[in-house]
C-alpha cells in the first residue's frame, strides 16, 4: 500500500513538472517576440500587403517594428517567387491542356490573396495569353469587378482565366461560359468547397443530384504536404453534410481530379455529361 501511494505521488509530481515546463516553453518560445513577429509577417504577406516604400514602417495603415517590416518583405518575396514549383507547374500544364480544346474558360480558387496574385502573375508569364486574358479578381471592386465577371460569363469576351479568393465563392453566377474549376488552395471546410463549385454548377433543388452539365473540377495538392491533411479532413467531414441536408453533391464532383497524380490516389474524377 505505501508503495502504491509513493507511486501515485511520484506520478503527480511528474505531471506537475511536465505542465510547468510546458508553460515555460509557451511563455519563452511560443509567445516570444520572434515568434509573434514571424506570425505577423506571415499573416501580412499572405494577405497581400504591398511592399512599404523606402524605410517606412507602416503596413496597411499600422506601424510595426523594423524587424517585423523586414520579415514581412522577405515573406512577401517568397510568395512572389512561387507558392510551390510543383503546384504551379501542374497548374500551367493543366491550363495548356485545356487551351488545346479551344478558348475554354477556367476559374481558379485560392485561399490567400497574395497567393492568388502570385498565381495570376505566373500564368501571365508562362502562358501565351493576350493582355486581359488572365485576371486577378482581388485587384478589382464594384463596377470594375462586375465588368470582369460579365466578361467571364460571355463566350468570346475576356478574361479567359479568372483567379480569385473565396470572396467570389458566394452569391455570384460564373457558369455562363466556364466549365473548368481549379482548387489551387483548399479550404478546411467542405461547405466552402460546395460554395465554390456552386459558382459553376447551379443546383437549384436538392432533389436534382446529377444535373446534365457538371463542371470539370481539379484540385492541386502538394504531395506529402500539409494539404494532404486538409484533403483528408474534407473527406472525413463530407459525410457530416448529410446531417445538414447538404449532401446533394458527391465528393467526387466537389473535389474532382487531383493533380499532380500520386501513387496512393484513390479517387478519379467523374466524367461530366454534356
Amino acid at each position: 500500500m505505501p508503495q502504491n501511494i509513493f507511486g501515485v505521488k511520484l506520478l503527480l509530481v511528474f505531471r506537475i513538472s511536465l505542465t510547468a515546463l510546458a508553460n515555460i516553453y509557451a511563455r519563452l518560445v511560443l509567445r516570444s517576440p520572434l515568434s509573434e513577429r514571424m506570425a505577423t509577417a506571415e499573416r501580412l504577406a499572405l494577405g497581400g500587403v504591398p511592399r512599404p516604400p523606402g524605410r517606412s514602417k507602416r503596413l496597411c495603415g499600422h506601424e510595426y517594428s523594423t524587424a517585423t517590416v523586414r520579415a514581412t518583405v522577405i515573406a512577401a518575396d517568397a510568395v512572389k517567387k512561387g507558392c510551390s514549383d510543383v503546384k504551379l507547374a501542374s497548374l500551367v500544364s493543366l491550363i495548356r491542356q485545356i487551351s488545346r480544346q479551344g478558348k475554354e474558360k477556367v476559374l481558379i480558387f485560392c485561399v490567400h490573396r497574395a497567393v492568388a496574385t502570385a498565381v495570376a502573375r505566373h500564368l501571365r508569364k508562362e502562358l501565351p495569353f493576350a493582355p486581359g486574358d488572365v485576371v486577378d479578381a482581388n485587384q478589382f471592386y464594384g463596377d470594375e469587378l462586375d465588368n470582369r465577371c460579365d466578361g467571364f460569363n460571355t463566350d468570346d469576351a475576356k478574361p479567359h482565366v479568372l483567379v480569385t479568393t473565396d470572396r467570389l465563392s458566394e452569391s455570384i453566377d460564373l457558369h455562363g461560359a466556364c466549365h473548368y474549376l481549379v482548387h489551387f488552395e483548399l479550404p478546411w471546410s467542405p461547405l466552402r468547397v460546395l460554395q465554390r463549385v456552386g459558382r459553376l454548377w447551379r443546383i437549384r433543388s436538392t432533389e436534382q443530384k446529377c444535373p446534365s452539365r457538371a463542371p470539370n473540377v481539379f484540385t492541386v495538392v502538394h504531395p506529402c504536404g500539409v494539404e494532404e491533411e486538409i484533403l483528408n479532413r474534407i473527406e472525413r467531414r463530407w459525410g457530416y453534410l448529410r446531417v445538414l441536408g447538404l449532401d446533394y453533391m458527391p465528393i467526387e464532383y466537389g473535389l474532382g481530379r487531383r493533380i499532380p497524380r500520386v501513387p496512393w490516389q484513390r479517387r478519379s474524377s467523374p466524367t461530366p455529361t454534356s
